[in-house]
């Protein structure tokens, strides 16, 4: 903002004594620079934007599942990385960065510790999310979230009845996260 500013000033003193009608013309250029600049806020993924994707919580009563906490976001980052129009942190920088700033303490994330992990990773979007076994049917779920604000984005969820299946609804999940950020 104290760019356009700077900018304007420079236009008006070359310009000298401007009349009322070259400050317009200064007004004009400003409010066209303004309208062009597009807000991050709730704007979808651009190429630019990388993501960083954490742990899953196992939900579960499944003790043996707490494995698929580190190997869901493992499998999803992975699948990302073949999408063209974004980049992923690696997770090893990713779990290393948390543990140096102690970071996501208590389960839950807070808003400054958003910004100081977007600092230290370079990533924009967080993807979390968890699994669950809710009587049978296992449900992995996914939300993807703006760094810069906490916002949630969008998320996506993959059901299915077998264990076994999880690979199938992890790429299911990954594809709707996917349609959802990038549609055609």
């Amino acid at each position: 903002m104290a760019f356009f500013k700077i900018i304007n000033i420079i236009f008006f003193l070359l310009w000298g004594c401007a009349s009322p009608h070259t400050i317009e013309n200064i007004e004009e250029i400003s409010d066209v620079v303004e309208q062009t600049k597009s807000p991050l806020k709730s704007e979808k993924p651009s190429p630019e934007w990388v993501f960083g994707v954490l742990d899953f919580q196992n939900n579960s009563p499944h003790k043996n599942w707490d494995y698929m906490q580190k190997a869901i976001p493992e499998i999803i980052s992975s699948e990302i990385s073949h999408w063209s129009n974004a980049k992923v942190v690696e997770r090893g920088q990713i779990s290393r960065i948390i543990d140096e700033l102690e970071l996501f303490s208590a389960g839950f994330i807070k808003p400054d510790e958003l910004e100081k992990f977007g600092k230290f990773t370079g990533a924009n979007t967080l993807i979390f999310g968890s699994i669950t076994d809710l009587g049978g049917t296992i449900i992995v779920s996914a939300k993807v979230v703006e760094v810069e604000t906490g916002e949630i984005i969008t998320g996506a969820t993959a059901r299915g009845e077998e264990e076994k299946d999880l690979d199938i609804l992890i790429k299911q999940l990954v594809q709707e996260l996917k349609e959802h950020l990038f549609p055609e």
